[in-house]
């Protein structure tokens, strides 16, 4: 299913990331930069994206093969609960006063809301896009939110860029266009008999196994 060109796309994406990594890790050391924790934040930021890839493949498969709307359903309805429980424990006192100090509406609420909604836009659009691709092509693409960091970083800091980063920043978006151009991985299991009469992407779960879904 995938090709050397793929592979290749991958390895250039990786080492934009590892160059962006030691780039933070080399300016921390050497007082470049004005906070000395850039390498720690990059080691988080590594691990929530393994942790982002596998939910976005998991997101792929039951868009694909079981339901899209249902995965947008509990996808916001375990979310939601998640988020609040969160909210008691940790930020009860801030949600309190961001309803009773400032009045209502204030700034801080609008930019609640606001991210709200483009979060779930942000989903949405996702799902759609996972029909016709594949979770790879949308974790490589998503490495361009790293040129918006930068851009707050330089507005809001007054931090430039490392120089590194422009190296990486290169790597990454050829590794997405060679990614690209040698065209979409076929991750549709429809081509199975199981679920090849099902066009609408929903398994028949009267007639197909959970064997048969983990091959």
């Amino acid at each position: 299913k995938f090709r050397k060109c793929h592979f290749i796309g991958v390895f250039l994406c990786l080492c934009g990331g590892i160059i962006t990594v030691l780039g933070d890790s080399n300016n921390s050391s050497s007082g470049i930069l004005k906070r000395s924790d850039s390498f720690s934040g990059d080691a988080l930021a590594i691990l929530a994206a393994i942790v982002y890839g596998v939910g976005d493949a998991a997101c792929e498969f039951w868009t694909k093969n079981i339901d899209r709307k249902e995965y947008l359903g509990m996808i916001g309805l375990l979310g939601s609960c998640n988020t609040f429980l969160l909210f008691l424990l940790f930020e009860s006192r801030n949600i309190y006063n961001a309803f009773t100090t400032h009045g209502f509406p204030n700034f801080t609420i609008i930019l609640m809301v606001g991210y709200a909604c483009f979060l779930a836009a942000y989903y949405i659009s996702a799902t759609l896009f996972l029909v016709k691709c594949d979770a790879t092509l949308l974790n490589l693409s998503l490495q361009a939110s790293n040129l918006w960091a930068i851009l707050f970083s330089i507005v809001a800091f007054d931090e430039p860029p490392p120089s590194l980063f422009f190296l990486a920043a290169i790597l990454v978006s050829s590794g997405v266009c060679i990614y690209e151009i040698c065209g979409g991985v076929d991750t549709n299991s429809k081509n199975d008999p199981q679920v090849a009469s099902h066009s609408d992407g929903h398994i028949d779960y009267q007639s197909t196994s959970i064997s048969d879904l983990v091959d």
